[in-house]
């Protein structure tokens, strides 16, 4: 697909490559300073999906969750066959 600009928008445009160079150096300069502050925060997310993979008892909890639903979807099958 061409596009075809006006000269407006050729004018609008003449100074978008420093514009963009500008954005782009700020964004670098900037990035260290967002992963330091999420860092600690993302290590705080992985220690809890840890735990709570590592969790004995909530893997069984969802295990009977599990089997529980199962049970309820095959009686209800069973029971409303006629209707499918």
């Amino acid at each position: 697909m061409l596009l075809l600009l006006s000269e407006t928008q050729k004018v609008s445009l003449t100074g978008f490559s420093i514009r963009a160079s500008t954005v782009t150096f700020r964004f670098r300069s900037e990035l260290g300073d967002i992963v330091e502050e999420l860092t600690p925060k993302l290590s705080a997310v992985i220690a809890a999906c840890e735990r709570i993979i590592d969790n004995q008892s909530l893997t069984e909890f969802l295990g009977f969750t599990l089997q529980t639903g199962n049970f309820i979807n095959t009686v209800l099958r069973r029971k409303f066959r006629a209707f499918y």
